[in-house]
């Protein structure tokens, strides 16, 4: 099989012994001493696969990963971290971030074609698989959430390798420490695919015109299930001091269960596109008999033209949610909020922040919080 592979090592030694192997086996290899430069290569040349080690000086393996898949040009390149046993706290980190495999120094010549020819095979299946895929909604997952689709799976499968193949040199520490990070996983995964059947769901809805059922136990207080969901979402994040909640009180005709939904998926996207320290504001009230639910951050904005696409991806092409930075949480709640009514309108700027705000019909409020 031959593919363009780039190898990041600042070691000498290391980095021509792996480059002598790769050529033997009829690969091409590009190499690069640091993390700088080879975050360049991988730019310039679009390699098939990259093995980086983690430990290097002026930039680290985790800052070229996370450099990697920043970039929509690099973000879908498989990446194979090379680390000492002593980095096994390192490696977690590096597969919550999004690796795909990770080689132990020191390694054969075997267990490196190996880990290499894996990789590759894998993306070569993958890319078969994408061209035959003929289903709109699939082809959306696809291209909308590769990253966040195979995190958490990369993070469970490295995990159990990790306790079944150094299980006697872990600790006790490590080993709940691994399992904690599994369940972590899993249940990103788990949360991930269940928006995806939403979706779905609400697709077919769509499709088919059905209005949404309301019914009288429909009426509620909005600002008990926002409160409650808001405290939730920052407390996962342990981000508790950065929320600043102000909720007038009011009923609205959206079931509770999907109002909690909304309400998960924006305070969500608030925290996980925003530093630790920049507050996070959720703020309810009531003008001209609708609920107006704001949802502000201070994080990294999106531009122009990803907002455009925001909304002609719900009105027309799913293949435009290709766009980096817009996930399916915030289609689903823009889908739901449309679906009962409401309306979604969105302003954000790069690096300053994103203001939501939410239209939902409301009744008059009964007092402030």
């Amino acid at each position: 099989m031959v593919g363009k592979i780039l190898v990041i090592e600042d070691e000498g030694a290391i980095r021509a012994n792996i480059e002598e192997i790769l050529m033997l086996s009829n690969y091409d290899p590009i190499v690069a001493p640091d993390g700088l430069q080879g975050l360049q290569l991988a730019e310039q040349t679009q390699p098939d696969l990259i093995l980086c080690d983690v430990m290097m000086p002026e930039l680290d393996g985790h800052g070229v990963l996370h450099s990697l898949r920043q970039k929509e040009t690099t973000a879908g390149i498989p990446f194979i971290f090379l680390t000492a046993k002593a980095d096994r706290r390192d490696l977690r980190q590096g597969m919550e971030a999004g690796a795909d495999d990770y080689l132990t120094k020191p390694f054969t010549a075997d267990e490196l074609l190996r880990a290499v020819s894996t990789q590759l095979t894998k993306q070569a299946i993958s890319e078969d698989q994408t061209q035959s895929r003929i289903s709109h909604f699939r082809d959306a997952i696809k291209h909308a959430l590769p990253h966040e689709l195979n995190t958490p799976l990369n993070g469970i499968l490295c995990s159990t390798d990790l306790l079944l193949n150094d299980r006697d040199a872990l600790e006790e520490s490590e080993i709940v420490e691994l399992l904690e990070f599994i369940r972590t996983s899993a249940k990103r995964l788990h949360h991930l695919t269940q928006n995806a059947l939403l979706y779905l769901d609400l697709e077919m809805q769509s499709r088919l015109g059905a209005p949404p059922i309301r019914s009288a136990s429909d009426a509620y207080e909005i600002n008990d299930i926002v409160q409650h969901t808001a405290r939730e979402v920052a407390h996962r994040w342990n981000r508790s001091p950065d929320l600043h909640i102000d909720l007038q009180r009011s009923t609205a005709g959206i079931s509770a269960e999907y109002m909690e939904k909304i309400a998960i998926e924006l305070i969500d996207n608030a925290f996980k596109f925003s530093e630790q320290g920049t507050p996070v504001k959720v703020i309810g009230r009531v003008a001209q008999n609708s609920y107006c639910l704001d949802v502000i951050d201070q994080g990294r904005g999106m531009n122009a033209q990803q907002i455009k696409a925001l909304g002609a991806y719900v009105q027309f092409e799913r293949s435009t949610y290709e766009q980096q930075g817009i996930g399916l949480g915030l289609i689903i709640a823009k889908r739901l909020i449309e679906w009962f009514g409401g309306k979604l309108t969105l302003t954000s700027q790069l690096d300053l922040g994103t203001h939501i705000t939410v239209h939902l019909p409301a009744a008059v409020p009964a007092s402030t919080i």
